[in-house]
């Protein structure tokens, strides 16, 4: 029953960061800021990372290389943001 409903929720937030990627890309190309690209590869990244969640539920990837492959992304994720937020204008 766990196992069911946690494969909806990767699959419900990598919909979600893809659907927050587009939105930020699309805001980037209307007003060509550079914080909104840097917010939509973000976005793009933690799509890509659940992609690669989902495909090592049936694809064995080795728990040690999924994990590691997870916590990279989300400190270039948060290291993303943090320049986006706190970088001059």
């Amino acid at each position: 029953m766990w196992a069911e409903a946690y494969n909806v929720l990767i699959a419900a937030s990598t919909v979600f960061a893809l659907a927050l990627f587009v939105l930020s890309f699309m805001s980037y190309r209307r007003a060509g800021k550079p914080r909104l690209l840097l917010v939509a590869v973000g976005f793009g990244l933690l799509a890509v990372k659940g992609i690669v969640l989902s495909l090592s539920l049936f694809v064995p990837l080795g728990w040690p290389v999924t994990v590691f492959a997870m916590e990279a992304a989300d400190a270039v994720v948060l290291g993303l943001l943090f320049v986006a937020s706190v970088r001059p204008t």
